[in-house]
């Protein structure tokens, strides 16, 4: 399928439901400037999501407005036939700078079909990119996708989840996509997430890749740990880990520096309601890796999981961290499918490295079922946007700060916790179960934006309206 039919089919696709409205205000010229958004780690942004967003005002509805037709996005996400498994069921939604122009350009995973690269006119309409067959990849089933700049040339390069295992393009400065993916030695075939970091401080970001057992065995450990070689190549570092960690039902993965030592540390979700493998009764709670520097075989990862009481069992989905600060540790929050047992949202909070379940204490209590996760560090007051799996089950909470009381030291850096107000869904309500979610300045406001996936139906964009 060439780029032109690609383009001539999505353009009769987004005729079929359009609407009338307003024509865009031509765009006057401006100079390219660098708009902030968190590269996707993990996740994420697999089947359960929350989303972290900016602002200080707390209106009564969640402050964004439905503008998925006039964006002219028009992408279903459906899963492969026959795959009946959660760990299928994750859409794509990556944001990135393709073009280097200053806004940020969309890749949309389908599912089962062609995906879609899309180019952003930087006021949040987008197109379909002259590239986008470079990218399609019709010939396999994708999920999750992440742009990052692995090779440091100012142009977002692609990595995409498919059934086959994790594929990488190089973008060729603008003028389209290369598969690179033979640059990743010990491909991991039955990987699910993947999240980027420079884990040894060379200035190179390197790629983590987490696997799960339900789609396929043929990898233990199920995880890659992959050093980047200035851009050119990458070497498995796999042996870095500890090695008493099974493969396990994964779904979301990604750094963050938890005691603050400038080193970025793995976190792990895992669906602990499930056997490690089919052969096996023993079940993994949440992983945390602690980056302890230079040694071992090449470098040093050590499992901190239950001595930082962060191996929680949940049948989690999806990632996100709390904004990261000079003198302030991040939170971890987790979506999760278990509402019966576990709360379908959970807040731990990070104590000088030690972490605390204070999802109800902070007001996020819920039984939804969590579906997507993704954070978004526009200010240190985030704001919540659980992605449910089930229908017409969107929540959103919007931040209060209240000093938590800490009868060991009140000076510590996180004695101050966020609190939440739960706002109503209004446009964010959806008849469908949500896939992924992301968010990011798309319209050049300052403001951060969603675009959340959904099961068997169109990808939806929602606008800021919040007032700065």
């Amino acid at each position: 399928m060439s780029a032109k039919s690609i383009r001539q089919a999505y353009q009769q696709s987004t005729q079929s439901f359009s609407v009338k409205h307003k024509p865009a205000t031509p765009r006057s010229p401006r100079k390219s400037r660098p708009r902030r958004i968190l590269i996707l780690s993990t996740t994420l942004v697999l089947l359960a999501g929350c989303t972290w967003l900016s602002g200080t005002s707390q209106p009564s509805v969640a402050p964004f407005a439905d503008t998925t037709i006039a964006s002219k996005v028009n992408v279903q996400f459906r899963p492969p036939a026959g795959r009946a498994s959660p760990a299928f069921h994750q859409s794509g939604q990556a944001l990135g700078d393709i073009d280097k122009d200053g806004d940020l350009d969309l890749y949309l995973t389908a599912g089962a079909g062609p995906n879609v690269l899309l180019e952003n006119d930087g006021h949040g309409v987008f197109a379909v990119s002259p590239w986008a067959e470079d990218v399609s990849l019709p010939e396999t089933a994708s999920n999750a996708a992440y742009f990052a700049d692995f090779d440091s040339d100012g142009f977002a390069d692609l990595g995409v989840i498919t059934l086959t295992g994790f594929r990488l393009f190089r973008n060729q400065q603008g003028q389209g996509f290369a598969d690179v993916t033979a640059l990743l030695p010990n491909p991991l075939t039955n990987a699910i997430a993947a999240t980027w970091a420079d884990f040894d401080g060379d200035g190179w970001i390197d790629l983590f890749l987490v696997g799960n057992t339900d789609r396929g065995l043929t990898n233990t450990p199920a995880w890659r740990l992959y050093h980047n070689n200035a851009g050119q190549s990458f070497s498995d570092w796999s042996t870095a880990m500890p090695n008493n960690i099974l493969a396990a039902h994964s779904y979301a993965t990604g750094w963050f520096d938890y005691n603050l030592d400038k080193r970025p540390d793995l976190y792990v979700v895992n669906d602990s309601s499930q056997p490690t493998t089919p052969q096996s009764t023993s079940q993994t709670g949440n992983v945390l890796l602690r980056n302890e520097g230079p040694g071992c075989n090449n470098w040093c990862f050590t499992d901190a999981s239950a001595q930082s009481g962060a191996n929680i069992h949940t049948q989690g989905r999806g990632l996100a961290f709390t904004p990261p600060g000079p003198d302030r540790p991040q939170n971890i929050l987790i979506a999760s499918t278990s509402h019966n047992t576990h709360n379908g949202l959970t807040l731990l909070t990070n104590n000088n490295g030690h972490f605390t379940d204070k999802t109800k204490s902070m007001g996020l209590k819920t039984h939804t079922s969590g579906q997507a996760v993704v954070t978004n560090n526009f200010t240190a007051k985030p704001e919540i946007l659980l992605a449910s799996s089930s229908p017409l089950s969107t929540h959103y909470w919007t931040t209060k700060t209240a000093k938590e009381p800490n009868t060991k030291r009140q000076d510590t850096p996180n004695s101050k916790q966020p609190h939440f107000t739960q706002l109503r869904p209004g446009p964010l309500s959806s008849p469908f179960a949500a896939a992924g979610a992301t968010s990011g300045d798309l319209n050049g406001d300052g403001r951060p934006d969603l675009i959340i996936g959904y099961l068997n139906a169109p990808y939806h964009l929602f606008l800021s309206t919040k007032h700065k």
